[in-house]
């Protein structure tokens, strides 16, 4: 079966995080959206659809896929917001025989096309995102799914996605365990070869299993507290505590406290400070001393900002949500509920505001100013280096489209030197 996973217009809700990645390469438990999909959904041929800016991207990054094309004369559409369940998953499968559409809360599911349909369908694929218009017509029927609409949602299921997620994996323990470390309820520990669990460290297992990724690091006096994820090649520093909910992605290095967190990777909290219920995009930096609240004094349920929309999240704990390449100074104290875009610079001091728009500096007397692009650039190409990654061609487009896209953003905040 041909299988396109797809992007629709509520993409812009899970802004600041897919600025620079589609929806479904967003992190939740130790996958991403796409692989969780493609686990319970075994394809053949596969194509990404997304937004025409990111295609290149894309194609950079699954050079084995499609994007914004379908070279068969059948194939399975699905929405890649979707929460991939595995009941939901054998509906799809057994009708999967003939064209169909399933909507949850009038959002598509999955949808089997062929024929006509799939070639009108075709014809708007790298044009334009996909529609519920686009699957009139078809028998269809409603099912509960879950969805990611706003970037919290994914902090909020990560701790119920890693327990499934660890679930599926059937390794044994192939890394070095120093003997003076205490591993809690064993069997629910996973730590793959090539890694190290130094002297002194406890992983506690009993609220939920944990995974250490190849080549991840735990140094000395290392807690981690299930459920929770360790990333390949990642380093936990001495006295890091890890707790619950919390992944952490490829290349990080991590130190202080974390709990209920997604690190999407590559990203930096080396030294102390409290870090919860927040999502981190890739190429963060956050400095020493930076935390997060993500529990109102009153205990009541989180608001946050877009601009100048407002939230109520639903949610009683969250923290930060943070765009690829942004940076927080030492000493940096986010608010409950704050969001800041892509290539921005926090200092510390007062808290900053609880939305910052993307390619905003912060000064010193805590007025912002627009972050020269040449400037992001090069300090991006600098950041990258140091993993040995380079900022690819493709990539720097992304960078020079979002400067472009968020400008409004930055002129309505009053970003000095935006116009």
């Amino acid at each position: 079966m041909h299988v396109c996973i797809f992007e629709d217009a509520n993409y812009h809700q899970l802004n600041p995080l897919v600025h620079f990645r589609a929806v479904y390469e967003l992190r939740c438990g130790i996958s991403s959206l796409y692989e969780k999909i493609l686990t319970l959904l075994p394809a053949s041929k596969i194509s990404f659809h997304t937004r025409n800016y990111l295609a290149p991207l894309l194609l950079h990054r699954y050079p084995a896929y499609e994007v914004n094309t379908i070279s068969s004369d059948k194939c399975l559409f699905i929405n890649g917001r979707w929460l991939a369940d595995k009941t939901i998953a054998k509906e799809i499968l057994k009708l999967a025989k003939s064209n169909f559409v399933l909507v949850s809360h009038n959002n598509v599911v999955a949808a089997c096309l062929s024929g006509k349909k799939l070639a009108s369908v075709k014809e708007k694929l790298g044009k334009e995102l996909l529609s519920n218009a686009d699957f009139e017509g078809i028998h269809q029927e409603e099912i509960e799914a879950e969805f990611v609409e706003f970037p919290w949602n994914l902090i909020h299921w990560n701790s119920e996605q890693l327990q499934k997620d660890i679930e599926r994996i059937k390794r044994k323990q192939a890394g070095t365990i120093h003997r003076t470390s205490v591993l809690i309820q064993r069997k629910d520990i996973i730590i793959e070869k090539g890694a190290t669990v130094a002297p002194y460290c406890v992983l506690d297992a009993r609220d939920g299993s944990i995974y250490i990724g190849k080549n991840a690091t735990l140094m000395p006096d290392t807690v981690v507290i299930g459920p929770a994820m360790i990333g390949e090649s990642s380093l936990l520093k001495s006295g890091t505590q890890i707790y619950g909910g919390t992944s952490i992605g490829s290349m990080c290095k991590i130190g202080g406290e974390v709990e209920g967190t997604i690190f999407h990777g590559y990203s930096n909290k080396q030294h102390a400070g409290f870090v919860g219920h927040s999502y981190i995009g890739p190429w963060v930096n956050l400095g020493a001393g930076t935390n997060t609240s993500d529990l109102k004094n009153n205990y009541s349920t989180v608001t946050v900002s877009f601009g100048d929309t407002k939230i109520d999240t639903g949610l009683q704990f969250l923290g930060l949500i943070i765009g690829d390449h942004s940076k927080s100074s030492i000493n940096t104290m986010f608010n409950t509920g704050s969001i800041v875009g892509v290539n921005c610079n926090v200092l510390g001091g007062a808290f900053p505001p609880k939305y910052i728009p993307s390619f905003a500096w912060q000064n010193l007397d805590g007025t912002f100013e627009e972050y020269d692009l040449k400037k992001s650039l090069d300090v991006a190409r600098t950041v990258m280096a140091r993993r040995n990654a380079e900022l690819t061609s493709e990539e720097e487009n992304i960078f020079r489209f979002i400067f472009e896209q968020t400008r409004k953003e930055r002129v309505l905040f009053g970003v000095k030197g935006s116009k």
